[in-house]
């Protein structure tokens, strides 16, 4: 838009993104004051884009992905 007008189409495109992720966790007491914990996460992002304006436009996708460990002891 230009000053609330519809402009010419620059850009016409479809996006997917898709996003997972899961975890884990255990603590443990080592004794009755202390306790010992520990985790993890798995995240994936999956990007897919589909253009179809302007004619060539850049088509793909991309995935991306992270593990994540945590721990702590806790007294």
């Amino acid at each position: 838009n230009e000053d609330g007008d519809n402009g010419e189409l620059t850009l016409h495109q479809d996006e997917q993104v898709t996003g997972v992720g899961v975890y884990g966790r255990e603590a443990v007491y080592l004794t009755p004051d202390l306790e010992l914990s520990a985790g993890l996460r798995y995240d994936l992002v999956h990007f897919d884009v589909a253009a179809d304006f302007p004619p060539g436009a850049e088509t793909g996708t991309r995935t991306f992905d992270a593990l994540s460990p945590a721990g702590g002891v806790l007294w």
